[in-house]
């Protein structure tokens, strides 16, 4: 069953300026995670905590196997921070193809989707490629769409 529920979702293609946007709305009184790309040829990218702003290893792209490989360690502190923040304004930077596959950051994805009601404002950074497929996925139609489209300084 889908339901409405109080979720501002910021989209857009790799390098639309998602990550951007979302630091953007970062004050005091939020706390979540972004995703910051560390080296876009080399597919690099780090997580960072918010409000303290500690990094750490997200994922990289292998160029022997042709895969990204996944920091497991890092996902599961991610998925408990963010379980653990219980009011105040939230980000999730970015929910993606892993949390398709009930992987990633889906389990504190999940979490906010039924505790939405104990936060301010909730903001989720989604790839426009696969925002239907995780709407459908995980049930529910949100607040607002803020669709951030392709400029001149953004590369894909």
């Amino acid at each position: 069953m889908t339901k409405l529920i109080d979720i501002i979702c910021v989209t857009g293609f790799q390098g639309s300026g998602k990550t951007t946007h979302l630091q953007n709305l970062i004050t005091k009184n939020i706390s979540g995670v972004l995703t910051k790309c560390i080296n876009r040829e080399q597919k690099r990218y780090n997580f960072i905590l918010l409000p303290s702003f500690d990094e750490f290893e997200c994922c990289s792209y292998d160029f022997l196997t042709k895969t990204m490989v996944f920091n497991n360690k890092s996902f599961d502190k991610v998925n408990n921070f963010i379980k653990s923040i219980n009011s105040g304004s939230i980000i999730i930077d970015e929910i993606g193809r892993l949390e398709l596959f009930d992987k990633g950051l889906s389990s504190s994805f999940r979490y906010i989707i039924d505790n939405v009601n104990r936060y301010n404002a909730v903001y989720i950074g989604i790839r426009y490629d696969i925002l239907e497929s995780l709407l459908k996925k995980y049930g529910f139609l949100p607040k607002e769409i803020v669709l951030l489209k392709k400029t001149d300084k953004n590369i894909f």
